[in-house]
């Protein structure tokens, strides 16, 4: 609890919303509390006590209520762990005596500045000014006084700021009061120069107008579904023709980078005029927006997708697009080619517009993509960026929260139940919120922010070229990045766009007031830390049960061998152990499993204690062992198609086969057994076992016979070889 005259520094969170205004090592003096009444709450009135040491104009003081007091200012402590308080200049402790025998001049000139600010010393009026309340009475005492307002605000910010005392108003030079002084290299503020030697340019020539107009027309082959950027056309030039090699160490490492020559540096608005001075208007368009939309597209836009959101990460939107980049494939190194192109699903803050995370897949996007993107979201950004190489700042990419709402359209990654089922009931998201089909305006920040996604990569190598000339080649035979390289692509991109992309129209008064920087990245880290609106991070320990919750279930059946899931049967010693298959001798039962990665080979079963146990596919469907769920259900498909000839096959194989049989019997009635009446007797026929061996004697003959026939067969085709063989020897003794 803070009292009258302690000393205070500021908290972290006080150092991050005053840095415009306080140092982060200034010193603050509580002047006074005033304690809460019917009509006003309790207030601390906090002035800065170092600025008051370095300057003399006085500076309006703080009044705070107890909870933002304490959140941005602690006391401030000594070695021993004491708080400091402070003691006022002994000069401003001289009684009305004192200052009558030794400083008459100074009296007079405190009554004078008294009498001037006479109205405004009560406690509420106090308060009143400090809130901005009282701008319009101290304008008309002014008007009445025939002062300027400065001799009434100076007065009453130095009684404020000084413990509402009367000797506050001493002309005293507060300035030198201390040991402080002016800091070591403050200087006077003011305007900075124009001539800083960080923003020099060179002058334009005739020849860059030459260069803009290669340029842009080299960099517009997408002329009628892609979007002509010019600040990316200004880095080309940049890159083109104002930069120059370095070398540069990195660790054990040395390679090089481009450096901007400053002599040969044109800055975005030379580069600008340079533009209009090489296209006219129309051509500008056509080069911007592209020809088709430059015809059909002109209807105006309205509305705004964070109308009532107050909190970032409050609604948020996902979409998912085919990057136009061809992909390479990494498993011949013979050969470059290409593997396809790639889906991204990104989940973007419709308050702030800052990416919270992404997902990238070769498959068509489906509820997985989603999933992989939630979690990125929740994910540390700098460990994750450290698998692609890649090292962020704390404010490149802030995010590690999971959405409260989400907005998606009707595709087919966004199935209604598992939506519904998934992220309404498990993870408690309190608005899932579906755009009608082909309404994809109803989203039109995350539309948006995939447009600026795919700028990025639009021209690097690889990248689809439509409308271009045939005889040109194929952007697929140009694939030479892997997905590797395309997560490092788009890390980077996200963290530019996060935390360089300014957007003042999203800056709110409180962040305006509070001089946010207007990018995504600072409103958001402003609006977390907000004391009500904000959100602590989400602990990386949760990150299994979220995967799981977000996991795609799968309805596996437990029988009385295996457990059977999408024609495969899996196994463990746990769910033996659990009697599982014991249970399934009295009928199958139903269990709710999981796959990593979409692989056959294990599956995966959450216990009562929330441990995953896994399921190994059995040795039986050892054939189906590294595939995908896609890649087995195919070879199952074709298993099942082959099956299903081979059962018709043997259908008319059985019906011929029958057909035989009656033929026969009706055969063998008709001719051997045409005088034999039919039998009458119920009992066994007696005789049987002496004709069985009557039957056993005439098998064995009838065998002799026939495996002398076949011995005598073999016999004469080994006369026959070795005939033959006798007559290729005379011949070879006829060459000799």
């Amino acid at each position: 609890m803070f009292a009258a005259n302690d000393i205070l520094q500021l908290t972290q969170a006080g150092v991050e919303k005053y840095k415009s205004k306080f140092a982060s090592d200034d010193e603050f003096l509580v002047s006074k509390v005033i304690q809460e009444t019917d009509e006003y709450a309790e207030y601390f009135i906090i002035t800065n006590l170092s600025l008051m040491k370095r300057k003399k104009e006085p500076q309006k003081p703080l009044a705070l209520t107890r909870n933002p007091a304490h959140k941005y200012f602690k006391h401030l402590l000594d070695k021993d762990g004491c708080a400091l308080f402070h003691s006022y200049e002994e000069l401003s402790r001289l009684s009305d005596e004192q200052l009558k025998n030794e400083h008459p001049k100074w009296l007079k000139k405190r009554d004078f500045r008294w009498s001037l600010m006479a109205p405004f010393q009560s406690d509420e009026a106090v308060l009143k000014y400090l809130l901005g309340q009282l701008g319009h009475a101290i304008t008309q005492h002014a008007i009445d006084l025939n002062v300027n307002e400065k001799a009434i605000r100076r007065p009453l910010n130095y009684y404020i700021s000084f413990g509402f005392r009367k000797n506050a108003l001493l002309p005293i030079d507060y300035a030198k009061i201390g040991s402080k002084g002016l800091r070591e290299g403050m200087k006077k503020t003011g305007p900075k120069p124009k001539n800083s030697t960080e923003l020099a340019t060179r002058m334009t020539e005739p020849d860059d107008v030459t260069r803009v107009q290669r340029l842009a027309l080299r960099n517009c082959v997408d002329k009628k579904d892609g979007k002509f950027c010019l600040k990316h056309l200004h880095i080309l030039f940049l890159k083109e023709y104002c930069s120059t090699k370095r070398i540069v160490k990195k660790g054990n490492e040395t390679h090089f980078e481009l450096e901007i020559d400053v002599s040969k540096r044109i800055n975005a608005q030379q580069f600008n005029r340079l533009f209009k001075k090489a296209f006219d208007s129309k051509q500008q368009q056509v080069l911007k927006t592209g020809k088709s939309a430059y015809q059909n597209n002109r209807k105006d836009k309205t509305g705004n997708a964070a109308e009532g959101i107050e909190r970032a990460g409050q609604l948020c939107e996902s979409d998912s697009t085919e990057l136009t980049i061809y992909v390479a494939y990494p498993l011949n190194a013979k050969k470059r080619q290409a593997a396809g192109k790639v889906y991204i699903c990104i989940v973007v803050c419709v308050k702030t517009q800052l990416i919270m995370g992404y997902s990238l897949n070769f498959g068509a996007p489906q509820w997985m993509s989603v999933a992989e993107a939630l979690i990125n979201c929740v994910q540390n950004k700098q460990v994750y960026a450290e698998q692609y190489n890649v090292e962020l700042d704390d404010g490149d990419w802030p995010c590690q929260h999971f959405p409260e709402g989400l907005r998606v359209d009707n595709g087919g990654e966004n199935t209604p139940n598992q939506f519904l089922n998934v992220l309404t009931d498990d993870l408690g998201i309190s608005c899932v919120d579906y755009c009608p089909p082909a309404r994809g305006a109803a989203k039109g920040t995350v539309e948006n922010i995939l447009r600026i996604i795919q700028s990025f990569i639009s021209n690097v190598t690889g990248s689809v070229e439509k409308g271009r000339d045939a005889s040109i080649q194929h952007s697929s035979q140009k694939a030479v990045f892997q997905i590797d390289d395309i997560h490092r692509f788009i890390i980077r991109a996200i963290s530019i766009h996060n935390s360089m992309h300014a957007r003042e129209r999203l800056l709110s008064p409180e962040m305006a007031t509070d001089d946010v920087t207007p990018t995504p990245s600072a409103m958001w880290s402003h609006l977390m830390n907000d004391e009500f609106l904000g959100r602590p991070k989400m602990s990386q320990k949760r990150l299994p049960e979220l995967m799981y919750s977000l996991m795609p279930k799968q309805v596996a059946t437990v029988a009385r061998t295996e457990v059977k899931l999408n024609g495969l049967g899996y196994h463990s010693c746990w769910a033996e152990a659990q009697g599982w298959f014991a249970k399934a001798v009295e009928g199958h039962f139903k269990v709710d499993v999981i796959s990593l990665g979409g692989s056959v080979d294990v599956i995966y079963f959450k216990d009562d204690s929330g441990e995953l146990q896994p399921l190994a596919l059995k040795d039986e469907y050892e054939s189906y062992r590294g595939m995908t769920a896609q890649q087995a259900q195919f070879r199952l498909d074709e298993i099942k198609s082959h099956r299903k000839v081979l059962e018709y096959k043997k259908e008319n194989a059985l019906v011929n086969f029958e057909h035989e049989i009656e033929q026969v019997q009706e055969y063998r009635l008709k001719n051997d057994f045409k005088d034999a009446p039919p039998n009458t007797q119920k009992t066994i026929q007696a005789g049987i076992a002496e004709r069985k061996a009557i039957m056993i004697e005439d098998e064995q003959r009838q065998k002799a016979e026939k495996q002398k026939a076949l011995m005598q067969l073999k016999d004469v085709e080994k006369a026959k070889n070795e005939s033959q063989h006798d007559n290729f020897n005379e011949f070879d003794e006829d060459i000799y």
